[in-house]
Formats: structure tokens, sequence, C-alpha cells
């Protein structure tokens, strides 16, 4: 039967008063050992029960407890384990922190553990990256689509990013602003994710009919096309799993989703509510769906619908934008004239755990780097243009894994894949 550990440790070895080595104890006895009948002094049993004693609270924790994880991983060594709060010991979660980049006239946004990326609202759409722990400084790469048009959906993977505007694909290199490849789909494009090696978009019907294609990250050259029936507004990838949503297409279906391999496989067909699905993201484990006043957590294996819940109905949203990471689910709706709000669900069942008003109802995109939620104000003036919200951060102890800034390995607990 476990029992507790004591509460005390060798109190003779600490503080001022304690009798410590005299002389040291050499590098190669703490090899050697001792011998059978070796005498130690007083000082040197003192500075081994105070060593093992040091090791023994460390082990125990809890750790040093940090307000970001930028924080935190300027000042752990590999292998150190912390508690990460952000915001969260003073600021209510989904209360709105401080903005940044005053003035700025954003459509829209994603993020990663490293930087914030954001994109003009209007012509030419620029793009501006961030460092996510100075979203104030200056940008480190200013670029822009091909065609001087705003971006109608970015994510991040890595050091990618994709963006769609009017009929195209783009595809960057974030570190350099490099452009590796533009494809164009022949339809308005709505949205577009990315995962390992494809890219999927989505959007009105286009060349040939067809309202999706999967794309090449390497090289951007089409692998497979999906006829859905009716405009698709969303779509979701991780590993060789692919999902779509939108409008009622065929069979009256407004979800589906299909597996790669030599192209795409259709698995399922699914009806999603009564109306068109607006947004669909995944945590690598499910689909999480926003369809008007409704959330929806739905199996990757055949489309059924896991969790709902009818959470979402404070009005009838002109917007509405879906985020998912390893924490939550989060939404952000707006009229565009009257009300916007944010909010966070729990994974797999899409009940509330907070929801709060967002002060500027004009709000476009929501984003997730796994620590803050991130969204864009159009307001402009003398407004912040990149807002960011109190998550709500449960206690968590989190592991560095090694000292690379990469996104994969900087911060070990933070899935990307999958997650926008």
């Amino acid at each position: 039967m476990a029992t507790s550990p004591p509460s005390t440790g060798p109190r003779w070895a600490y503080g001022p008063g304690a009798v410590l080595p005299d002389p040291p104890i050499s590098t190669a006895q703490r090899a050697a050992g001792f011998a059978i009948n070796q005498i130690l002094t007083a000082g040197q049993l003192n500075g081994l029960f105070k060593n093992l004693g040091e090791w023994i609270t460390y082990l125990r924790g809890p750790r040093a407890a940090y307000t970001s994880l930028d924080a935190a991983a300027d000042v752990m060594a590999v292998g150190d384990t912390v508690a990460i709060y952000e915001n969260d010991s003073t600021v209510a979660p989904g209360t709105a922190l401080t903005g940044y980049q005053t003035g700025g006239v954003y459509g829209r946004i994603a993020a990663s553990s490293d930087v914030v990326v954001v994109s003009l609202s209007a012509p030419p759409g620029t793009i501006y990256v961030y460092p996510r722990s100075n979203p104030d400084s200056a940008a480190l790469q200013t670029f822009a689509p091909s065609l001087p048009l705003p971006p109608t959906s970015m994510t991040v993977y890595g050091d990618l990013l994709a963006i769609t505007y009017s009929t195209k694909v783009q595809l960057f290199r974030i570190s350099t602003g490099t452009s590796l490849w533009i494809y164009d789909h022949g339809g308005t494009l709505k949205d577009v994710q990315v995962n390992g090696a494809y890219v999927v978009a989505v959007g009105a019907a286009g060349t040939g009919g067809y309202h999706a294609r999967l794309l090449s990250v390497a090289s951007g050259t089409l692998v497979a096309s999906i006829n859905h029936g009716a405009d698709l507004s969303a779509c979701a990838i991780y590993g060789l799993s692919v999902a779509v949503a939108g409008a009622a297409g065929t069979g009256a279906y407004n979800a589906r989703g299909y597996q790669i391999a030599s192209g795409l496989s259709l698995v399922w067909s699914a009806t999603i509510g009564a109306s068109t699905v607006m947004a669909l993201r995944t945590d690598g484990r499910n689909l999480y769906a926003a369809e008007g006043s409704s959330a929806y957590c739905i199996s990757w294996a055949d489309g059924g619908v896991l969790a709902t819940a009818n959470n979402l109905g404070m009005f009838a949203p002109t917007y509405q934008w879906l985020a998912v990471d390893q924490g939550g689910v989060y939404v952000l709706a707006t009229d565009g004239s009257t009300a916007a709000y944010v909010q966070r669900l729990a994974l797999g069942t899409c009940s509330i755990v907070w929801q709060a008003p967002v002060a500027s109802v004009n709000q476009l995109g929501i984003a997730t780097d796994g620590a803050r939620i991130w969204s864009t104000n159009t307001t402009g003036g003398s407004s912040k243009g990149i807002l960011t919200f109190a998550r709500g951060n449960c206690a968590g102890q989190w592991t560095k894994v090694d000292t690379s800034v990469t996104t994969y390995q900087r911060f070990g607990w933070l899935l990307v894949p999958g997650v926008e």
C-alpha cells in the first residue's frame, strides 16, 4: 500500500547555518563512491543529504508556473517540466486581452506557436507575419497574393502558409515569404487546410464542375477532385482522411468524408443539421462543425454525429468561424452589425465551457495556436487590428522536448497537424 511522502526534508543540511562540505567531496570521489570504514566529515554528509533533498524536492514538484508559452520556453532547459497558466490567474476566460497593430484593417488570421499571420481585408490583400511573442513589433515578412485580392481563407502548417483568394490556392514559405506554387480552381474558393503532403481547398463549382481539390504540397499539382453537387464552405484534413462540408448537395448530404488512396475514395456522406455547414475543423481525433445555432462533434470513421449542442443560437450569424486545438473548440460569430461573441466548447461534447461578448462586431476569422485565441478587427483607425482572448487554460504541466524553435518541437505538447 502506497504511503504519502514525508512533508519535511533533512533540515540540518539547509539554510545559512548548515555545516556543508569542507573540504568538498571531489568529482573522482563522487564517481568512485566510498569504501568500507571510510569516514566522512559532518559537512560532507550534510552536503550529500542536501543534494539528495534538492533532487527529491525538484522531482516531487510542483514546477515553476509561467504566464505564457514564450516565457516558459525561454528559461526552460531540455527535459524541464513546468505549469503554464496563460492570462487565467487574473483575467476571466473569454475576456479580450491587449490588442496589437493599431489601425490594421485585417481580414483573415492564422497562428502557430511561433508566428501570427494576418492579411489586409481590402486589395491588395497584403500578408503580414508577426512574431507570436510580440505581434506589435515590425513584421518578420510581408508579401501578397499573386493577384491584388484579399485572401478568403488562410492556414498555417509548420513553415507553410496556404491561402485562397478568388479562384486560386497559393502556398508560401513563411520564413522567406516565397511563393511556392499557385493552383487555379476555376470557381470561388472559401476554405483551405494543409496536413502532411496534401492541401485541400473547397468552394463553388470550378473547372469540370468540381467543388473541392486535393493538391500536392510539394508541387501544387492536382491529386483528386470532388463533385459535391453544391457549394462547399469548409474542409478538414488529417493524415489520409479528408472531410468537406457546406450546402446540401447530391443526395441532400451537406458533409462527406474521403480517404486518400491513389486519389480520393468516398467513405461516408452525412447530413449535419438542417442547413448549410458554415465551418469544419479537426483536432485529429474527431471533426467539429458549426451549423447555424448548433455545434457538432462528428466521427472521422463514418460521419456519425457523436455529440451535438444547440448553444450557438445567440443570434443568426452572418459570419461564423471555428478553430480547434487540444484544449477546446472555439467559435467566433457575428451578425456584422449589432453583436458578436466568442465561445469555448468542450472537446467531444460541444458543451459550453464559457462564452463572452466581443466589443467590436467587426470581427473576421479566428485562430488558435494552442495557448491563445486570436481574431482580427476590421474597424481600423485607433482600434487594434489583432485581438487575443484569454483561453481559460486548465492547470497543466508541459515538458520542453529540445532547444529547437521549430513549431513541432519547441512545444512538444502542441499538436499542430490538423489544427488551425
